[in-house]
Parts: C-alpha cells; sequence; structure tokens
C-alpha cells in the first residue's frame, strides 16, 4: 500500500500551500520570486523548497547561473487543484479594491497549471458539450474534431479530455491533453489573454466572435 504519509506533511504549511500555489499557473519562478510572493527570507523559502523537492512536486529547471522551480508535473497539479477543491479555506486578502478586483478575475477566469478553470472554462467545457464537440465521456466528436482543426489543432482526435473539479465554482472545467491544448491554441491565436496576473486570463472581442461563430457563448 502507497505510503502517503511524507508527501502529505509536505502539504501541511501554510508557506509550501502558497508556494503551490503560485506555481499553479505553469510557470517557473526563481525562489527570490517565492520568498517575496511568500513574505518569506530566501534562506527559508529554499528550506521549503528543499521538502518540496524531496518528495517531487517540484522540480528545478537551471539557466546558466539561474535556478528556476516549476510544479513537478501535470500529476502533481491535479493533487493541488484536487485539493484546493475540498479545502473549505482560503488564505486572507486584504480587504483592497485591487485584492478585490484580483479576487474576481481569478474566479472569472485563469489557467489551472496549462487548462482553463474559472467561469471562463466551466462555461467552455458546458458549451463543448451542449454543442456535441464532446462526448459525455470528454472525447473529441467528429463535429468537434472540424472545429479543432478550423483552430488550428491538429489530430484533435488523439485528445483526451478529463474532469477537473474547479476551486470556485465547485463543478468541472476541462483538464487532461485536450483541455491544456486548447488552452495553449486560444492564447496563441491571442482569443485569450493574461490579465495582470499571470493566472489570471480573459477573452477578448476577438476570441469571443470568433468562438461564437462556432455557437460557443463564453463569459
Amino acid at each position: 500500500m502507497p505510503d502517503i504519509s511524507k508527501i502529505s506533511s509536505a502539504f501541511a504549511d501554510r508557506t509550501r500551500a502558497a508556494v503551490c500555489g503560485a506555481l499553479m499557473d505553469g510557470t517557473a519562478w526563481t525562489p527570490t520570486e517565492l520568498a517575496g510572493f511568500c513574505s518569506v527570507s530566501k534562506s527559508t523559502m529554499s528550506e521549503h523548497l528543499a521538502v518540496l523537492k524531496a518528495v517531487g512536486v517540484v522540480g528545478e529547471v537551471r539557466q546558466g547561473r539561474h535556478r528556476y522551480v516549476r510544479l513537478a508535473g501535470p500529476e502533481v497539479a491535479s493533487v493541488i487543484e484536487s485539493l484546493a477543491s475540498i479545502a473549505g479555506a482560503n488564505f486572507p486578502s486584504p480587504k483592497n479594491y485591487n485584492a478585490h478586483r484580483a479576487n474576481t478575475e481569478f474566479a472569472a477566469g485563469r489557467t489551472c497549471y496549462n487548462h482553463l478553470a474559472g467561469e471562463l472554462g466551466v462555461r467552455l467545457l458546458q458549451e463543448l458539450s451542449a454543442h456535441g464537440y464532446i462526448s459525455a465521456h470528454l472525447q473529441v466528436t467528429e463535429d468537434g474534431d472540424e472545429l479543432l482543426r478550423s483552430w488550428g489543432i491538429p489530430h484533435p482526435e488523439r485528445l483526451e479530455g478529463k474532469p477537473c473539479l474547479d476551486t470556485t465554482h465547485r463543478v468541472f472545467h476541462l483538464a487532461g491533453g485536450l483541455g491544456s491544448t486548447i488552452c495553449t491554441r486560444l492564447l496563441a491565436l491571442s482569443w485569450i489573454e493574461r490579465t495582470h496576473s499571470n493566472r489570471c486570463a480573459r477573452l477578448v472581442p476577438e476570441g469571443r466572435a470568433a468562438l461564437g461563430a462556432a455557437g460557443l457563448s463564453l463569459p
């Protein structure tokens, strides 16, 4: 039987939990950036990263003299998102306009590691399903194959979708290879853009028009 005690203990610290949340944007951060984000010293952050690295939660990317940290892979991101969906608590936010705006944007649309989440991701899954572009098992249909090819996605029939429970809306959004590829392509087409936060994303008018042509109505 798998012993999950060590990896569970790695998550059982508020600073390490905050690190995992930051890395859910799918990008690589420097230890200094993470220390600033979590309001701890560089030496303290190094200790936390050593714990997460030891159990395989994060990995290092070195480029010249610089060291970057990112989640070890989509499986780890899936575990973090699943834990977040049942956590029932959030980190306290400052009671000011900027924090309120950031929280609103986070719930409206964001990337969950490498796919779309928030209301944007939830509605995407609902619309693709309602219009018959994906099946009940999140597989691409014939109509979906034609649509995704028109977006410039090759071999859509090889992509598999997976449900991912959204932390802010408590219903599923689209993950897996299918969700990741769609997210990457919509960003590449500039139909969706990042906002002031790397993780928040929103649909732009050109994207709304292009998706609307396929019958997809997204927020």
